[in-house]
């Protein structure tokens, strides 16, 4: 098997000088078609005027609750430091004072 070196090898005969300085060019129009297709999967075009479902039919994950108010949205809270309700964050957390942490002293 005759394994040539790799010094016979000229650099003419693996890209064309016109490509390899191209090839900036190449990845911006790449890039620019990827984020067009990504852009139009997560964004895709509406027709104006036109709703999934018309005014007052219900979808089917629709239900008959009433709709959260903006301070039940705002003021919701998991966090049980404060108290056990969902409603004692919102209204204990302004007493808390925070201090920054600081480093232990090693002996």
């Amino acid at each position: 098997m005759l394994i040539e070196n790799q010094n016979d090898i000229r650099s003419s005969e693996i890209t064309p000088e016109s490509s390899y300085c191209s090839r900036r060019e190449f990845m911006r129009a790449a890039s620019v078609a990827g984020i067009g297709l990504a852009a139009e999967t997560l964004f895709p075009p509406r027709v104006l005027g036109q709703d999934r479902w018309p005014r007052g039919k219900k979808g089917p994950y629709d239900t008959d609750e009433e709709v959260s108010t903006f301070k039940e949205i705002t003021t919701y809270n998991n966090f049980y430091e404060f108290g056990t309700d969902k409603g004692d964050p919102f209204s204990s957390g302004p007493m808390l004072k925070a201090c920054a942490w600081t480093k232990p002293s090693i002996p």
